[in-house]
């Protein structure tokens, strides 16, 4: 009796979770479940990955992340988006720099890079991304980035937007005003780039 008794629950739970899936999968929304089931079996089909390049992790690429992160805050989309930036390294720093947390802050009124952690690249992530920006053509013609940049789906930041140039580096950081005004100056370009070409961006995805 209590074997039957578990087999229903245990058959139950199972009809659940798979009306659940199906409930979710045609609103090409996933939910809790269908995100803890594709976890534990690695099922991530519908997640795509962009990934920001820049040189030593705390400066261009953070800015970007939160920048598109925040630009893409009310938008409907049809997958999982996964927003990473990463340095070449060596990373400059274990955090963010002062000068781009404060251009942030001043162009959204919000710290979205208090917590945020400077990764270094990796070519396994490389490999998984669908799309990679990479800042400045000096970076994307780095001798330790030509076996690991996968170049079908690898571009400079602006050429890829139809633009010229690069997304010049601010770095060093600092607290002055110069730096302080340096540093925003080169997040309100970013902004100024992802705001006008959103459809591209997530076009290519």
């Amino acid at each position: 009796m209590l074997e039957a008794i578990i087999a229903g629950i245990i058959a139950a739970i199972v009809a659940g979770i798979i009306l659940d899936w199906l409930h979710h999968w045609k609103k090409k929304k996933p939910s809790v479940i269908a995100g803890i089931i594709g976890r534990l079996f690695r099922i991530d089909s519908n997640e795509k990955i962009l990934i920001y390049l820049s040189s030593g992790g705390t400066c261009r690429d953070p800015m970007a992340k939160a920048i598109t992160l925040k630009e893409l805050e009310n938008k409907e989309l049809d997958f999982r988006l996964r927003v990473e930036g990463m340095g070449l390294g060596p990373l400059s720093s274990n955090d963010v720099s002062f000068a781009a947390k404060s251009a942030i802050r001043t162009l959204y009124n919000e710290d979205l890079l208090q917590a945020y952690k400077p990764e270094q690249v990796s070519k396994e992530l490389l490999d998984k991304a669908d799309l990679i920006l990479v800042m400045d053509h000096g970076l994307m013609e780095h001798k330790l980035l030509q076996d690991i940049l996968p170049r079908g789906k690898t571009y400079v930041f602006k050429e890829f937007f139809g633009l010229r140039g690069d997304i010049e580096d601010p770095y060093p950081d600092g607290k002055d005003q110069e730096t302080l005004t340096k540093y925003l100056k080169c997040a309100s370009e970013i902004r100024s780039i992802i705001k006008t070409g959103l459809d591209r961006l997530l076009g290519a995805l």
